[in-house]
């Protein structure tokens, strides 16, 4: 479309939407950047007008990605939020929709990987590899194989760097580990559990635990109460 994004791209459209309804200008401080953190919008009265908060940056200071043996790393100036709170979903429960019941976790390595390498997201593989200097000269029919390099390098950032600001984080690895052996005892007890595969799946390495095969054929549907 040629717009130049400064910023995450699946937020586009709220940002706009701030900005038009609410005036909103960007961080209180003025200061502008592809990590800002935006501002929440909430209705209480259904009859009300919807209000806009800012979220102080010291409830959720964000983590700075770097990495211990690429210090050249830190050049991107990449960072993300501590903490993954949902409020833009409703509880279904007992026949009625709860539409103010946020949540939060905490992350895995693979999810803010995601986000920072995806193309409709930040999509920074070709910066990263830049940056540490991998060769991206490829002859024809050559794979591309310095994306590999990115993820791998990139995952191990986030996760050092999370557990260097003490933030609460899971590795892929023990997560896919974690949810097999749950999956399993589910299916033993139940006999059934409906699985998101490609939410399950870690992106990389992903056929390194029985879980690929496992959930292969694993069916996806929706059990009450629930969030949608």
């Amino acid at each position: 479309s040629g717009v130049n994004v400064i910023g995450d791209p699946i937020n586009l459209r709220f940002t706009q939407m701030v900005e038009e309804r609410f005036g909103w200008k960007g961080p209180p401080d003025g200061k502008q950047g592809a990590y800002d953190y935006l501002p929440l919008v909430i209705q209480a009265d259904p009859q009300g007008n919807p209000e806009l908060f800012e979220l102080p940056l010291n409830c959720a200071p964000p983590v700075h990605i770097f990495h211990p043996k690429y210090p050249e790393l830190s050049q991107l100036s990449m960072q993300w939020y501590p903490t993954p709170a949902v409020c833009a979903l409703d509880l279904t429960l007992g026949g009625l929709v709860y539409t103010a019941v946020p949540f939060n976790g905490w992350y895995a390595d693979t999810e803010v990987l995601r986000d920072m390498v995806d193309k409709d997201r930040y999509n920074l593989i070709v910066p990263i590899a830049k940056t540490l200097g991998l060769n991206m000269e490829l002859k024809p029919g050559e794979p591309p194989y310095y994306k590999e390099d990115v993820l791998s390098i990139l995952c191990k950032a986030i996760y050092h760097s999370f557990k260097t600001a003490k933030v609460a984080m899971i590795d892929h690895h023990t997560l896919i580990d974690m949810f097999w052996v749950w999956y399993r005892d589910e299916m033993a007890s139940r006999k059934y559990c409906p699985v998101n595969w490609k939410w399950v799946i870690p992106p990389i390495s992903a056929s390194t635990n029985s879980a690929y095969l496992g959930l292969s054929k694993a069916q996806e549907y929706t059990l009450k109460p629930a969030y949608l």
